[in-house]
């Protein structure tokens, strides 16, 4: 698969720090960013909960607004995934309950 560089900005302490985790974890940076890029397109929201103290604290004024605005989306998005979650297990477990009658009275009449 072709691949492209990908650049941007990110205070020079915080990618320290992250280039340890990466290290102690034994992966690369842009391996680590990369699952964390596929995770994302995957889930089709961020992969995590993000609140006020993830915010990084160098970033212009109009640019915390504006990740302040994601944050709380990512939370809605984040209740909405987690409801519909549950629904479509509480479908999954129903049917499997439908499922497992349906076979009790299969193995009955034979």
């Amino acid at each position: 698969m072709k691949k492209t560089n990908v650049e941007f900005e990110m205070n020079e302490d915080l990618k320290t720090k992250f280039d340890d985790v990466c290290k102690d974890l034994g992966l690369e940076p842009d391996t680590a960013m990369n699952i964390f890029a596929q995770k994302m397109v995957n889930e089709q929201a961020v992969p995590f909960e993000i609140n006020q103290k993830d915010i990084p604290v160098d970033e212009d004024e109009e640019r915390r607004a504006l990740i302040k605005k994601v944050v709380k989306g990512s939370l809605i998005g984040a209740g909405i995934g987690l409801a519909v979650s549950g629904v479509c297990r509480l479908i999954v477990h129903f049917a499997k309950k439908e499922v497992r009658k349906e076979e009790k009275k299969l193995f009955f009449w034979k």
